[in-house]
């Protein structure tokens, strides 16, 4: 008796501590986040661009329950010159609480080349060759792939990587882009590092527009700083979306062009990325907020 007794004590020991951790803590699962982030959104109109953009996505159920993306790609590098190099790559994507972490891999003449945005934001490129192993340690370098790789995911999380909390959204009304009506949302909060240790973060913007009719995220403009005080400016055109297993609905076509202050998408592409043998790895509905 005495040992069983052990045992539930023990038991309500447990219990205790683990109802004190989700009062200090205020914890909840994905999904009941993404549920209160969309609730607290003030604007209406903001609000139903983006249920229904959640909506024709998959759902919050399937985007909270969401552990992984991964796909294989073939992208095209558009060199100055006027040739153009073929890469295969491989891409993952790991949602995070705060950010998205993305991880893409690039097989280039020099060797494998993988860049890297941890989930805290933080850029990391590492090149494996055959003569030479090395991280890279360019402030610029690393700086240009936190900015590919933070489109790149906002390109692929869809509307679920605007609920972030550490980003604030602001409904920007209705504009015709490529012949098409489409919802604006400008996105403002923690986008990029700084450029540099004493560059600035303030002025950076993204802003996303949403097909009126699909529903879906078909472009996406980005402002940064540079390594002074000046702006510089990143397009991306997103399409031939396709259900994966899971039931998410993901972009298979990327593509980066130049741009201007007035969000202007160059015809001169600076890179295209095909992504086939998309994968999305979800979490059973019986998994229990307290194992994340």
């Amino acid at each position: 008796m005495a040992r069983q007794g052990d045992k539930v004590a023990g038991l309500r020991i447990w219990l205790v501590l683990l109802a004190a951790a989700v009062l200090t803590t205020g914890c909840a699962n994905p999904v009941e986040r993404m549920r209160e982030r969309v609730f607290r959104l003030g604007d209406t109109r903001l609000k139903t661009v983006l249920q229904q953009s959640l909506a024709v996505s998959g759902g919050i159920e399937a985007w909270g329950r969401l552990e992984t993306i991964d796909g294989e790609a073939i992208a095209t590098v558009y060199e100055r010159e006027g040739g153009k190099a073929l890469i295969e790559q491989q891409c993952q994507f790991t949602p995070g609480k705060k950010n998205v972490a993305v991880s893409l891999l690039s097989h280039e003449p020099g060797g494998v080349l993988t860049e890297v945005l941890d989930r805290k934001g933080n850029p990391h490129i590492y090149l494996q060759g055959q003569a030479k192993e090395r991280y890279e340690s360019d402030p610029e370098k690393l700086y240009g792939a936190a900015i590919k790789l933070r489109v790149l995911a906002h390109a692929m999380m869809g509307p679920a990587g605007l609920l972030a909390e550490e980003l604030s959204l602001r409904y920007a009304g209705q504009e015709r882009k490529g012949g098409r009506l489409m919802h604006k949302i400008e996105v403002t909060g923690e986008l990029l590092p700084a450029a540099s240790d004493d560059g600035y973060t303030s002025g950076n913007l993204l802003a996303v527009w949403i097909d009126g009719q699909t529903h879906q995220i078909r472009r996406i403009w980005l402002r940064y700083y540079k390594h002074d005080t000046t702006f510089g400016y990143v397009a991306l055109d997103i399409g031939e979306y396709e259900k994966v297993p899971g039931g998410l609905m993901l972009p298979r076509y990327i593509a980066y062009a130049h741009s201007d202050r007035h969000q202007q998408f160059s015809q001169q592409q600076i890179m295209t990325i095909e992504i086939q043998n998309l994968q999305a790895e979800l979490r059973g509905k019986d998994w229990k907020w307290f194992f994340e």
